[in-house]
């Protein structure tokens, strides 16, 4: 009797034990395929000009799009946001930065870290350019200088100060040095915004 007893809680044990180990495995391949999404995703960030995001209203299938801050979120999942527009205030397609900031309800908008759990799909611009000319666009009274990344730099993980995105620097990286530190840019859409105001994006 005390054989068979002492032999279910041995495989008690290893169930136990084994779906732990499973449990954890599970977890590890869920983070990693997050953190492999994430670094797809910022390859495939769009620019958007004020013209464009008005297009993202949530009419006529279009999908319900939004910009603060300089960047641009996906709100059509967001219940509020189904009808591509929100408590009768604000538009899908809209700029909403100062709403967002100053006019937004603070018993909703806790932590005001709401948007970081929403997905970005890319950077509010002025103008859509190929190449950006860093003497034209820089403002003078931003010392911003472009670092050329070298092999050194390969594999480092970093984070966007733009989009706050994490990614692996690579050969053609883009990367600017401000106040004696280099900032590694996810995409060119960043790369604009960085270099016109980077005081707004360093910490």
């Amino acid at each position: 009797m005390n054989k068979k007893i002492v032999i279910t809680k041995l495989v008690l044990l290893v169930l136990v034990i084994g779906t732990y180990i499973f449990s954890k495995m599970d977890e590890k391949v869920y983070k990693e395929t997050n953190k492999k999404v994430a670094q797809e995703n910022t390859v495939s960030l769009r620019e958007f000009t004020l013209e464009d995001l008005k297009k993202y209203n949530g009419k006529n299938g279009m999908p319900v799009y939004v910009a603060v801050d300089g960047i641009v979120y996906d709100m059509t999942n967001v219940p509020v946001w189904a009808s591509g527009r929100h408590k009768n205030l604000h538009s899908g397609g809209e700029e909403l930065t100062e709403a967002y900031h100053n006019k937004a309800p603070k018993s909703i908008h806790k932590d005001r870290n709401i948007l970081d759990k929403l997905p970005k799909v890319g950077v509010l611009v002025e103008k859509k350019s190929e190449s950006i000319d860093t003497t034209t666009t820089a403002t003078p009274k931003y010392e911003v200088t472009e670092y050329v990344v070298t092999p050194s730099d390969y594999g480092k993980v970093v984070t966007c100060p733009v989009m706050g995105t994490k990614f692996k620097v690579k050969k053609g990286t883009k990367a600017f040095k401000y106040k004696e530190k280099v900032y590694y840019l996810c995409c060119s859409g960043c790369e604009k915004s960085f270099v016109q105001n980077p005081e707004k994006y360093v910490k």
